[in-house]
């Protein structure tokens, strides 16, 4: 089964159509939720998936632990999110990758990359986590994220984890 949390409105009439004409939407289940709190079971997910979430998070931590607690052992976890750059290139970077951007879709850019985390505060929250396998990524210029292969638990031993 799938589920969507967190998403709102015209997103999940969105998700809705979506899924009705992938097949899928006897699978789909969408809930407006928090995602510290999140309204499933244990071990409920094979994957569970956060996009451009995480810096809206009260607790990032908490949402990090809420997330493991909702995937089945062994299931992939995948946090994807802006990256705040250095001070110093933060104009460059809020033009560069905001340049298609206007009006309040602008505004709504620059506000969340300056809310965003650097990759060292990404590895300060696994940490303090404590959920097992979880490594930092760099995607491209504009994005970082928290990634779980799903192979972590089910190969019996610790999948390596990439330098960044």
């Amino acid at each position: 089964q799938y589920a969507t949390a967190g998403s709102a409105g015209l997103e999940l009439v969105s998700e809705r159509r979506q899924a009705i004409a992938a097949g899928l939407s006897e699978r789909l289940t969408l809930a407006v939720a928090d995602g510290h709190l999140l309204p499933f079971e244990d071990a409920r997910f094979a994957v569970v998936i956060s996009n451009s979430v995480l810096h809206h998070a009260r607790d990032p931590v908490a949402l990090l632990k809420e997330m493991a607690r909702v995937a089945q052992p062994g299931a992939a976890l995948l946090v994807r999110d802006l990256r705040r750059p250095s001070r110093p290139m933060l104009p460059w970077h809020l033009w560069w990758h905001g340049r298609h951007y206007e009006g309040l879709m602008r505004k709504l850019f620059d506000d969340s990359v300056r809310a965003a985390y650097r990759i060292d505060e990404l590895r300060a929250f696994i940490r303090e986590s404590k959920v097992e396998g979880l490594a930092p990524f760099r995607f491209r210029g504009a994005h970082i994220g928290i990634e779980r292969p799903p192979s972590v638990f089910r190969s019996g031993r610790k999948a390596k984890k990439r330098r960044v």
